[in-house]
């Protein structure tokens, strides 16, 4: 009688493999497609794994979508954190630049020119912002509303004049900036044959950042005087 041979038990080392490829593949397709644009099965082919394996480690699609988010939040909070305690420690116009280097350089520079998981990674991130459904604004708002508000506070400290209004129409021109930065279009690229990559950090700081401190500072508006 010929004796059936075993099958090996899987690992943790098989589990975290598996995970990482589930990951992986999720936020590819994700990026590149949209969140809901992609399904289970879509991830399944991509990573190899079956259907049950992805409710095995994740359950529903949000809890992958938050899996997908956590796996690099770290390094991009430690970075922007850091940078924004630089910020909060200088004064005048040096601190002005400095707030908003925190604010672009870590999440969209960074991840445009680094890595091509970190590339994908922030492409991921504006799919998801620009969702537009509660769970995934309650991601966004668990995960990068401190970061907001304490960039807005630095600001705010730094022209009192404001209005909490003014302020978060300036946060409202960051976002645009930033999204369409990092959703990596290519348009302007294209369009200028190659004259202007926005991804490129030194352009971006060299032609962007003095336009977007000129845009943060208190200015005139119709019929009112000179801002301070």
């Amino acid at each position: 009688m010929t004796q059936q041979k075993r099958r090996p038990k899987a690992t943790r080392s098989d589990g975290e493999q598996t995970r990482t490829a589930i990951l992986d593949a999720a936020e590819v397709l994700f990026a590149n497609n949209g969140i809901n644009a992609t399904s289970l099965r879509g991830i399944m082919e991509e990573a190899k794994v079956s259907v049950s394996l992805i409710h095995y480690h994740f359950g529903k699609r949000e809890d992958l979508v938050r899996a997908v988010i956590l796996r690099r939040i770290p390094q991009f909070e430690e970075e922007r954190l850091s940078m924004l305690r630089r910020a909060q420690a200088a004064t005048g116009d040096t601190k002005l630049r400095l707030l908003l280097e925190a604010y672009f350089l870590p999440t969209i520079l960074s991840g445009t020119t680094n890595s091509t998981g970190m590339r994908t990674y922030v492409r991921f991130l504006t799919q998801l912002d620009l969702l537009g459904e509660a769970w995934a604004d309650e991601l966004i708002a668990e995960f990068f509303s401190d970061f907001q508000t304490r960039f807005l506070h630095e600001v705010g400290a730094c022209f009192p004049e404001l209005s909490e209004t003014e302020l978060y129409w300036r946060l409202h021109l960051l976002l645009c900036v930033g999204m369409y930065t990092a959703g990596g279009s290519g348009r302007v690229r294209k369009f200028s044959g190659n004259l202007v990559n926005p991804n490129d950090p030194k352009g971006f700081i060299d032609n962007l950042m003095p336009s977007l401190i000129a845009a943060i500072r208190p200015h005139r508006h119709d019929g009112d005087g000179p801002a301070k």
